[in-house]
């Protein structure tokens, strides 16, 4: 296992995966324009696939990939590659500044499952920001307003599934080495869509678009990578 850095580390972290996942978000809204979903998915995955497996096998051999929860590890998986899922339909759909305000209730919903799930102790402050979270995600929905229509239900389905995943991941990270981790989410996610893939690859004909998908790959690996590292030293807040 990989040694749980300070707090302070884990925050640096946290920052730089922050800016990871903002670059990942706008590579996704430029991709989703010009190829179908499964294939933008397929290179999101696949790199991460392919990277946490070069990393591993030629220096620890085939016995660092025993899990001893693969079920669980199969389930982060799926819920990586749905919050994907929601995250591309969303940017299709929204200004990616909306999406971001939306997203940011994500650490409220990780804080109710802290408390429910893990049954950690969450202090009457962190109560009260939550509500005042809560407050600041209606303004912006804006329910009942013109403004709100059905694309704003996207993001909140993202909001779950990431929180579920989060809360799986710290869990998980308590036994599992974070590289295993990457390695099979990246793996349930190339699978799934290497079975659609056929079905719906575009050639793109532009550079950008070559770029958009391979930042996805690299962003999205590097990203939840800092996120997994330390996270023994940043379990859900309390």
């Amino acid at each position: 296992m990989t040694p749980a850095p300070s707090a302070l580390t884990g925050l640096v972290l946290a920052v730089v995966a922050t800016a990871c996942f903002a670059t990942l978000d706008a590579s996704t809204k430029v991709a989703g324009a010009s190829v179908p979903l499964a294939m933008a998915l397929w290179f999101r995955y696949a790199f991460q696939a392919w990277s946490t497996t070069a990393a591993i096998i030629p220096t620890r051999g085939f016995r660092a990939l025993r899990t001893e929860h693969p079920r669980f590890q199969c389930l982060r998986g799926l819920l990586l590659m749905m919050t994907s899922m929601f995250s591309f339909f969303s940017l299709q759909h929204m200004p990616v500044g909306e999406f971001t305000a939306i997203v940011m209730v994500t650490p409220l919903a990780i804080t109710v499952l802290a408390a429910t799930v893990l049954r950690q102790q969450v202090s009457g402050m962190r109560w009260a920001l939550v509500a005042g979270g809560f407050a600041g995600t209606l303004v912006v929905l804006r329910p009942g307003g013109d403004a709100f229509g059905w694309a704003m239900l996207l993001p909140l389905g993202l909001v779950a599934c990431n929180a579920w995943f989060q809360v799986l991941t710290s869990r998980l990270a308590q036994t599992e080495d974070p590289m295993v981790m990457q390695f099979y989410s990246g793996w349930v996610g190339t699978l799934v869509m290497s079975a659609i893939l056929p079905f719906v690859w575009v050639t793109p004909t532009s550079g950008g678009v070559w770029l958009a998908l391979g930042l996805m790959g690299l962003m999205g690996t590097v990203g939840h990578f800092l996120l997994t590292w330390p996270m023994p030293a940043r379990r859900p807040p309390r």
